[in-house]
């Protein structure tokens, strides 16, 4: 599947679309995310992982005072453009990035159609 068929399957999807609202305003583990989307754990992993591999979320693993690691996720996510032409659709996002996140999730780049 092209990438840009991907992308809109993604975002059409609406726990997909709760998550990044989520995600928004803080970072949150997996289990919080479940509990604000109002989805299931197993759900939620799911649609974090296809989230990051798109470059939609990010994430940062953390340790806390027990030692015990778990991973952060925060949307990066700022705008999708959807533009349709002969070739069919095409989707551009923009993402922001900290210091370092490049390292982890790469910025999907404009896409041509596929």
């Amino acid at each position: 599947m092209a990438q840009s068929e991907t992308l809109l399957e993604l975002l059409g999807d609406r726990y997909a679309r709760r998550i990044l609202e989520s995600v928004r305003a803080e970072p949150m583990t997996a289990q919080r995310v479940a509990d604000a989307a109002s989805i299931a754990e197993p759900t939620a992993y799911r649609r974090l992982d296809r989230l990051e591999r798109a470059g939609l979320v990010a994430s940062e693993l953390s340790i806390d005072a027990d030692g015990n690691h778990y991973k952060q996720y925060r949307a990066v996510l700022e705008r999708v453009l959807i533009a349709f032409g002969d070739d069919g659709p095409t989707v551009s996002v923009r993402t922001s990035r900290r210091r370092g996140d490049e390292r982890r999730n790469p910025a999907p780049t404009d896409e041509t159609p596929g």
